[in-house]
Formats: structure tokens, C-alpha cells, sequence
């Protein structure tokens, strides 16, 4: 093959790796390339092994599910040889023409259909799952000389690569599928964030926030007052990362404008029994936000609970305001009241709750808080 119409062939390769609608007819291209009818992928052992079935080889899938997967003696002879191992294995260096005259799967199918023998190219997706790549080559076809051997080695190379590429896209998209309907049953605002605290998918009630000064623009969660997205985006990070957040409330509150009551906000670690409830993937880092409003079913009765807590209606006016980031100046505004006044309920709130600073007081209320999505 010459050296141009390799290169046109790996360019082509990677295109189908990133689009979905060309990736058949690229495999198909690729055994082409190599006197082949058409290519299969598939991944050994299963009882349905078929990954990825070129066009030119799509009549035969429904026959090779059925039944002719168990007596594909090209499989099960490789692995009774060891040779299931990442590399590249050209049939003809372990069948010989007797034992493909005495098999059925080499006589009543593959030869049927115009197939005399198989190139395989076996790979593994993250050093564990094996897969195969099958170029089926047509009936009557020499085995390859030295020159075709290295030619078809280097396009190998690419077209594993990707293969790895396009099945990750692949469950990439399903699992993004599966993530939205997922999403969509939490009654509160709901995102999925990476380890960089950028949201990656959201629901719509993630949308509703807009008017509480909350948006998402470019991938980052931004809220309108700067202190708050500060603290915010410690928290997110804390989580995100894993890092140890000891000194992090179990909830954040968030002000919202021309409201009393604040959003709030949690954010989990995915991993363990929280990535087992919204499907089956396990992403090595990365959180789950949820933020409630008071619109929502869940979200809770904070002011019953500071009452709970011994505190007078006026104390938690303003603990609510304080939990939720403001300062006294702005509480005060907020209520209608002077500094001194909101200065003396805090001084309240503290001796009632045994606790003397604001930390304390976002820390408690979160732990108080039940939080259901």
C-alpha cells in the first residue's frame, strides 16, 4: 500500500473515531484497504460479542448471533492458543487449510459469504476489557507478503486507538442520555459538576434559578454577589476533589434578592452509592450539586427550625439573613431595623445556640436542615 493512501486512511480513521455517522463505512474502508469484504468488531467471550459490523458485512449479523458465534473456531482456537493478547494475529499462522476444510463455521458460513480468512487485531480498553477487530478477507486471497503485514500493523496501531475513542464517545452519550432522564425526577435544582467545579449536564429546574441570580455560563456555576460565589466555589472544590473539608458546612445559603429566605445548596461527592443511584458509571472525580428554593416540595421550614432552636421571631429574621451570607449593615436594610438592633439578636442567636461566630451558625443550620431531592 502506498505510503499517501496510509496516511488518507489513518486521516480517515480518526474522522469516523469522532463521528459516529462515518465510523462504519470507515471500518469498511479499512478492510477494503486489505482485499477484506468488511470488518467486525466484536468483544470475546460474550454471548452476543458484536461491537461494530461494517456494511458490507451486515447480512451475516443476525446468523453469527444467533448461532455461528459458538462455532467460530477462530476465536475459541486463539484463546486455547493464548494468542488473546494484545497484538496482531493473521489466521493462516494457526489454521491450516485442513482444519478449515473439516469446520463448519469456515465452510457452511464464512465461505458461503465469500470469506477465506481473518485478519485480527486484538486490543484492551483500559489494560482489561479485551476486543477484536476482524477484517474478514475475501475467498481466494494470498496471505499477506512482509510489506502488507507492516502496512496493515501501522494502520492497526491507529484504527485500536480509535476504537478506544469511539467507544468512550459512545458511552459517553449513553450515559449522558441516561443522566438527563435521571436528572429530571429531582424536584430541585440539580448539576452535575467534573473536578474543576465545571457543570457538565443540569436539569431544567437548574434553569428556574436565573431569576434568584444564579446562572451557568460557559460550563461555571456564577452567582450574583461575589462573596457568595466565593465561598460557593471553596465549597464546590472541597467536594469535587475530594479534598478533606472538615471546616465545611454540610449546606451553604445563598441570598436570594427581595427574599428573606436563601437557597440552599449541597454538593456529594459522586462516587460510591451516590454514582449506583443515578446509574451505572463511576466518574474518578466530580460532585452532585443540588440547590433548593422555596418553590420547591422539599425545601425546608427554616424558620420552624430556628424556632425550634429557642429562638424569638426577630432572632431568626435575622439568623436567616447572617446563615445566608449578609452583613449586619445589609440585614439591617433588609428588616427595616438599625445595625445595633440586628447587632443585639445576633448576640441572642450566638448565647442561644452556644456558638459565637457566623461559620457556627451556617454550620449548625446545615446540619438541621434535612435535604431530599
Amino acid at each position: 500500500m502506498h505510503a499517501n493512501n496510509i496516511e488518507f486512511l489513518i486521516d480517515s480513521i480518526y474522522d469516523g473515531a469522532l463521528d459516529a455517522s462515518l465510523w462504519l463505512d470507515t471500518i469498511q474502508s479499512c478492510a477494503e484497504a486489505f482485499k477484506g469484504a468488511g470488518t467486525v468488531i466484536l468483544q470475546p467471550g460474550l454471548a452476543s460479542p458484536l461491537l461494530y459490523v461494517s456494511p458490507g458485512l451486515e447480512h451475516l449479523t443476525a446468523g453469527y448471533n444467533e448461532y455461528w458465534w459458538q462455532e467460530d473456531i477462530v476465536v475459541s482456537t486463539a484463546q486455547r492458543l493464548g494468542l488473546i493478547r494484545p497484538g496482531i494475529v493473521w489466521d493462516h499462522q494457526f489454521l491450516s487449510n485442513k482444519i478449515k476444510a473439516k469446520s463448519f463455521y469456515f465452510q457452511d458460513f464464512l465461505r458461503t459469504h465469500d470469506i477465506g480468512g481473518i485478519a485480527t487485531v486484538i486490543g484492551a480498553l483500559n489494560g482489561k476489557t479485551r476486543f477484536a477487530i476482524n477484517v474478514q478477507r475475501r475467498l481466494g486471497v494470498t496471505p499477506p507478503d512482509e510489506a502488507e503485514q507492516q502496512a496493515f500493523a501501522t494502520i492497526s496501531r491507529h484504527l485500536s486507538r480509535a476504537l478506544v475513542m469511539r467507544l468512550e464517545l459512545d458511552s459517553s452519550q449513553a450515559v449522558g442520555s441516561a443522566l438527563s432522564q435521571r436528572l429530571a425526577e429531582f424536584d430541585c435544582a440539580v448539576a452535575i459538576l467534573d473536578r474543576a467545579g465545571q457543570a457538565k449536564t443540569w436539569n431544567r429546574a437548574f434553569d428556574t434559578l436565573s431569576e434568584d441570580g444564579v446562572h451557568i455560563r460557559n460550563g461555571s456555576v456564577q452567582l450574583a454577589l461575589g462573596a457568595a460565589q466565593t465561598k460557593f466555589d471553596a465549597f464546590v472544590r472541597c467536594v469535587a476533589t475530594g479534598l478533606a473539608a472538615q471546616q465545611m458546612p454540610d449546606a451553604l445559603f445563598v441570598p436570594r434578592p427581595n427574599s428573606l429566605l436563601p437557597l440552599i445548596v449541597r454538593v456529594t461527592p459522586l462516587r460510591g452509592q451516590t454514582c449506583e443511584q443515578l446509574g451505572s458509571f463511576a466518574p474518578v472525580h466530580g460532585a452532585l450539586l443540588m440547590i433548593l428554593k422555596p418553590g420547591n416540595r422539599t425545601y425546608p421550614d427554616l424558620s420552624n427550625i430556628l424556632l425550634r432552636l429557642g429562638l424569638t421571631q426577630a432572632q431568626t429574621r435575622v439568623a436567616l439573613l447572617i446563615a445566608a451570607g449578609h452583613t449586619t449593615k445589609t440585614a439591617a436594610e433588609r428588616l427595616a431595623v438599625s445595625d445595633e438592633t440586628v447587632r443585639s439578636h445576633i448576640k441572642g442567636v450566638y448565647a442561644r445556640l452556644g456558638i459565637d461566630r457566623q461559620a457556627d451558625l451556617v454550620r449548625l443550620v446545615g446540619k438541621v436542615v434535612p435535604f431530599e431531592a
